[in-house]
């Protein structure tokens, strides 16, 4: 459904890259859905490890600005696994060490292959991470997402769909004040009224495209709603759960302009849809042959 996105197709600015973000990471989600799901009888595990670990590598080539989401797909897979381990009550070696792999081998291959973005942002007006001499930790992530998000800011100071520019993140109290209207943005983005001004960069004909498909997103966010409720003891659907969550929160809390975010959500936006699928393969007949079971 999503593939056929009309904005997708149409007006992203980055449809190579885009796409080979999004098919890189559905893969790397299937085999981490394999890890959490299935018990391994033989060596097929390693398989799973040698694929999850290129596509980990692949995703760091392709899109190193969305790193930590990859991470924390993994760790996140991690975690389901383990609580699949409490509730059974059973040791699974093989996706334990195969999921550890494919960490190890990311965060290998993430800090020994240097990757290129100046290239990619010549006007954005700061280095990406990989480029900084001085990095912030992990506990200065409130300062890190200022930058991030002063970055957008100047990259984006012309155009005519930004919201929160007057919004500044220096410490973590700024970050959880700002929270709520990053999740609406991450959500709920353009907003109705956007939907009809003209944009300084597209027509009213494009804003009437983007109101279109807001409320189909709308739509599918609802569904997608119903189905984690309907499967909440799914451990595989809280992958794509929390996958989905953190990447629109994240990009609510650093992507000022509308248009950016609307090209940068389509992959978190694949997730809900997944998601909303079960639920649309729930309510048919069981005579129509569709089955429900979405991962």
């Amino acid at each position: 459904m999503v593939g056929v996105w009309p904005s997708l197709l149409l007006h992203t600015t980055q449809m190579v890259k885009e796409s080979l973000f999004i098919c890189e990471m559905l893969v790397l989600i299937l085999i981490l859905n394999k890890l959490i799901q299935q018990t391994y009888l033989d060596r097929r595990w390693l398989r799973e490890v040698a694929w999850g670990g290129l596509f980990s590598i692949l995703l760091w080539k392709t899109r190193s600005d969305l790193a930590i989401i990859v991470l924390c797909a993994i760790v996140f897979s991690g975690i389901l696994l383990l609580i699949r381990l409490l509730l059974e009550k059973k040791i699974l070696l093989p996706n334990a060490i195969g999921i550890t792999l494919i960490l190890t081998i990311t965060l290998v291959g993430m800090s020994s292959l240097r990757v290129y973005r100046i290239a990619d942002h010549p006007e954005r007006g700061f280095k990406h991470p990989s480029h900084q001499q001085h990095e912030l930790k992990w506990w200065q992530l409130p300062q890190r997402v200022g930058e991030l998000r002063d970055g957008f800011i100047k990259e984006y100071r012309q155009s005519g769909s930004n919201v929160g520019t007057d919004v500044r993140i220096t410490n973590i109290f700024d970050l959880v004040l700002y929270l709520p209207r990053a999740i609406a943005t991450g959500f709920f983005a353009p907003f109705p009224w956007m939907w009809f001004e003209n944009g300084t960069m597209v027509g009213p004909i494009a804003r009437r495209i983007s109101g279109l498909e807001t409320v189909s997103m709308y739509v599918i966010e609802i569904l997608a709603a119903f189905s984690v409720w309907r499967m909440r003891r799914s451990l595989p659907v809280w992958l794509l759960v929390s996958i989905a969550i953190l990447g629109i929160v994240s990009l609510g809390l650093v992507v000022v302009n509308v248009g950016a975010l609307y090209r940068q959500r389509y992959f978190f936006l694949i997730l809900l849809v997944v998601l909303a699928a079960g639920q649309i393969a729930h309510w048919l007949p069981k005579e129509s042959g569709v089955s429900n079971e979405i991962v």
